[in-house]
């Protein structure tokens, strides 16, 4: 079993390198009951909603809308639903609005009601293969009290 003593909890500013700037986001499930994502999101906003579109092999574009309320937000992701795009929401509430573009920073981001790790898995890394990543995770949780969480792979 791989070592407890490599998973270790950072402060969110040093768990990025400087170059990322970007908050992370998992892609949201559209058909999410709302319930889930006035779970996740903070109490207040601003919050950000992104969308990534395939504009042909070569070329993405992402595109952030803002919004004022949790429920403006939900209302907006559920109205994607039908569109074949990938809707992201920002995890993150911010200081203030972006536009378009920009905006979805870690140095604009407000509040959080989640915490995110990083187990990197794989050949020179910490833990040899995903499955001695979770073993760490799940035992360092037994050992903290902290909750068994999300596993986004």
């Amino acid at each position: 079993m791989a070592q407890l003593s490599n998973l270790k909890l950072l402060p969110p500013e040093m768990t990025m390198k400087k170059k990322v700037s970007r908050v992370p986001n998992p892609p949201v499930n559209k058909t999410a009951k709302p319930n889930f994502l006035y779970k996740i999101l903070p109490k207040t906003g601003p919050f950000c909603v992104f969308i990534k579109k395939v504009v042909n092999p070569k070329k993405t574009t992402i595109h952030h809308y803002w919004f004022k309320t949790r429920k403006e937000t939900i209302r907006f992701i559920k109205s994607r639903k039908s569109k074949k795009e990938q809707v992201y929401v920002a995890q993150a509430s911010f200081k203030e609005e972006g536009d378009e573009f920009s905006g979805r920073t870690q140095e604009n981001a407000a509040f959080l009601r989640n915490m995110f790790a990083d187990i990197d898995c794989g050949k020179d890394k910490p833990y040899a293969t995903q499955v001695e990543g979770k073993k760490a995770l799940l035992s360092f949780c037994m050992k903290t009290g902290l909750p068994i969480p999300a596993i986004v792979n």
